[in-house]
């Protein structure tokens, strides 16, 4: 301050620096493949056979339970994966994506159900009863009017004669 040479000071305080660059070297050197001592996941199932399904299916259990709902979608939709008439695993994902209000992965569970619903089962109930819930889903948070009317459209034609399909019929003339 008066023009003199003097000794410059730094202060310097590195709380996490050296384990910032401790974890750089690690993710440099395993290129993000880390050891299992390290990684994220331990373990991931995958249904090689249809005997497998069932195992994956208490492993998806057991994360719900936990409530670990992510890991339990990625079991079912791996059991999806090797059978994608699973009844099972699509009532969960149902359930889990009604539980975290995802609205999108919901409509193409609901689309799936009701495809089987009509292909395999020859269920005209059930096809309703999902293709009111697409109805619904499509016309309120998704905003898609085409869809819920195709949607409300289709559950109208499988209703029987002479039952009341109100919520159809109204949604129609909206």
């Amino acid at each position: 301050p008066d023009g003199s040479k003097q000794r410059p000071v730094m202060i310097h305080r590195a709380l996490f620096g050296s384990i910032e660059r401790f974890f750089a070297v690690l993710l440099e050197h395993y290129a993000g493949a880390f050891p299992a001592w390290l990684a994220p996941v331990q373990a991931v199932g995958i249904p090689i056979g249809d005997a497998h399904v069932e195992y994956l299916e208490k492993f998806a259990a057991a994360a719900k339970k936990q409530g670990d709902l992510a890991t339990a979608a990625d079991y079912h939709r791996r059991v999806l994966d090797r059978l994608p008439e699973d009844n099972t695993a699509l009532a969960a994902l149902d359930h889990i994506y009604r539980e975290t209000n995802d609205v999108e992965a919901l409509v193409e569970i609901l689309s799936r159900r009701a495809d089987l619903a009509r292909d395999v089962a020859d269920d005209a109930q059930a096809e309703q009863r999902f293709r009111l819930q697409l109805g619904q889903l499509a016309e309120a948070p998704l905003g898609r009017k085409d869809e819920a009317i195709a949607a409300y459209e289709r559950a109208r034609e499988l209703a029987a004669p002479g039952t009341d399909v109100r919520e159809a019929r109204e949604a129609l003339e909206r």
